[in-house]
């Protein structure tokens, strides 16, 4: 089953990306929460900040017309996912090589994007 279905909301992505953050600040200051405060704070601060900002995503690091990549890893780092957002649409292409998620998103990129 796909890690992700269909394009990712900016509301959502607001939230992992504040989670992120919280855990790693947590982690360098050896703060030892419970679980889930980090993402119950995340979804605190992302709806205070929807409320009253316009929140839109924008890899500022992608290049013009480049997909996004990433990778997940799991407990154990033979579970790594790779995955290529192609960020005209939104799709998501998943797999359990780095080569085969661009190769998906290069044949998506062919047929939906040409021209």
């Amino acid at each position: 089953m796909a890690r992700y279905e269909g394009p990712l909301n900016n509301y959502d992505r607001a939230i992992d990306n504040v989670t992120d953050e919280l855990d790693t600040q947590a982690a360098m200051r050896d703060l030892h929460w419970p679980e889930g405060l980090t993402r119950q704070l995340a979804e605190a601060i992302v709806s205070n900040l929807d409320y009253a900002f316009d929140i839109r995503w924008r890899p500022r690091w992608v290049k013009p017309g480049e997909p996004h990549h990433w990778s997940e890893t799991g407990e154990d780092p033979d579970d790594t996912l790779y995955f290529t957002e192609c960020l005209a649409c939104g799709q998501i292409f998943e797999s359990g090589s780095e080569a085969s998620a661009q190769t998906a998103y290069q044949a998506h990129r062919a047929e939906e994007h040409a021209g």
